[in-house]
């Protein structure tokens, strides 16, 4: 996919690649910011997606792999 939107490359990373940044305007999301750290969405009522960070390249790459639903 590709987007053209308002701002900086560190703002938009900030708004699409971080916890609070997703938790702002998808749902409750953690991330552990590097390669091998866990990635999870909370999508409520105990529907729960979880991963690990594959990539990660402040403020141009994002990338994990999803390990499924709880």
């Amino acid at each position: 996919m590709e987007f053209l939107v308002p701002g900086t490359p560190e703002q938009v990373w900030h708004a699409i690649a971080t916890g609070p940044g997703m938790s702002a305007w998808f749902t409750p999301t953690s991330v552990e910011e590097h390669v091998g750290g866990a990635i999870e969405f909370d999508f409520g009522e105990g529907a729960v997606s979880s991963g690990v960070v594959t990539e990660w390249e402040p403020p141009v790459r994002l990338g994990y792999e999803e390990h499924g639903w709880s």
